[in-house]
């Protein structure tokens, strides 16, 4: 071979070993990267596997409404001891216990004999004062008349109205002696003060009483209240009332209630206070089923929603919900806390209706863990 031959055979040895070697390199790298997408994808299915299924629930579809509810009781604002005013002897009586009495109707009887005598002698002791009055009256004008033409002295006429003006003091002292006479009269007969149910009876017939001898118990039956004794959360809630509030009673009758008045007192025993309660329609219906001393409950409804107790996690020993945030293309699930849960009960929630709380798979889970929704 000539010189130029050989070095055409060199350039071509060269060339082919170092494409056989570019080619042996490629075919390692080839090799590498298999075994690296290999391992990468057994990495993200054994990742995929750990992550935990969950599926979620909207919470305008879970949300209950606040519903409060607390023992009442119905209270009369009178339930007074009915007394008498005079001395005497019960003479009748018209009513007994259990008797439903209106206004004005007389409940007793007592012997007014004494009594009217006295008032018939101060009528006739007021109408002889009167005609003694009107002869003064007319002594008194005509010594005016004299006295005005010098035919009587000054002194007979101070004394003739003098005179005059006693008797007519005398009369009105006779007069109030009368209008005395008729209220003791008047007393002869216990009436009832108003509208109501007897509940004791303290008299007998015969009976010799006197002044502020007890009669009767009247309970009041048409003024009646509810009466509640609230915590301080409930007195707060029972104020932010949405709905209408109803007093419930033994009987499962609702009657609509309306907040009357809240009494300053707080017991430092029960740590509550007293809230009374009317009713919206004062009719028959509702006065037959209220029922002063019987007890019942009060049921309102407030503008604030509550999360079911089911739905509560225990996340490092705080009570809160497990929802669904979105993490870029994935899902993470994020831990609220609710500060004024109660292990088993339903816990007042804030989120907007629209939040996705996670039901089922949220046991275990951890804040900010990822998760496959199903």
């Amino acid at each position: 071979m000539n010189s130029n031959t050989q070095d055409k055979c060199l350039i071509f040895e060269t060339r082919f070993k170092f494409s056989y070697f570019i080619w042996q390199l490629l075919l390692v790298y080839y090799l590498i990267w298999n075994s690296v997408l290999a391992e990468s994808s057994k990495t993200q299915a054994s990742t995929e596997q750990n992550i935990p299924l969950i599926s979620v629930k909207y919470l305008k579809d879970i949300v209950l409404s606040s519903q409060y509810s607390t023992p009442a009781t119905v209270v009369s604002l009178n339930h007074p001891t009915l007394s008498a005013e005079i001395t005497a002897r019960v003479k009748k009586i018209h009513v007994d216990i259990g008797d439903q009495v209106q206004y004005g109707d007389i409940l007793i009887s007592l012997d007014c004999r004494d009594y009217r005598y006295r008032l018939q002698q101060a009528k006739s002791d007021s109408k002889a004062k009167q005609v003694h009055i009107d002869l003064l009256k007319k002594n008194y004008q005509r010594d005016k008349r004299l006295a005005g033409k010098s035919n009587i002295s000054q002194s007979r006429l101070d004394s003739a109205i003098s005179v005059y003006q006693v008797a007519q003091a005398e009369l009105e002292s006779l007069q109030a002696r009368q209008s005395l006479a008729q209220l003791q009269v008047a007393r002869c007969q216990i009436i009832a003060p108003f509208t109501g149910e007897i509940t004791q009876r303290q008299v007998q017939i015969g009976q010799f009483v006197t002044n502020n001898t007890p009669l009767f118990n009247l309970l009041q039956s048409n003024n009646l209240q509810i009466s509640a004794k609230l915590t301080q959360n409930a007195s707060n809630e029972i104020k932010a009332a949405t709905g209408k509030i109803h007093f419930t009673n033994s009987s499962g009758v609702n009657i609509e209630v309306k907040l009357s008045k809240k009494i300053a007192f707080f017991d430092k025993k029960t740590h509550t206070k007293i809230f009374r309660f009317t009713p919206i329609v004062d009719d028959v219906e509702t006065n037959q089923a209220l029922i002063a001393g019987a007890t019942g409950r009060l049921h309102w409804i407030t503008a604030q929603k509550k999360l079911p107790a089911e739905y509560l996690s225990n996340y490092k020993n705080q009570l809160g919900v497990f929802v669904l945030a979105s993490h870029g293309k994935s899902y993470r699930a994020k831990f609220i806390l609710l500060k004024a849960a109660q292990e088993g009960r339903d816990s007042i929630i804030k989120l907007p209706l629209d939040t996705p709380i996670i039901d089922q798979g949220r046991l275990n889970l951890q804040h900010q863990q990822a998760v496959k929704l199903q």
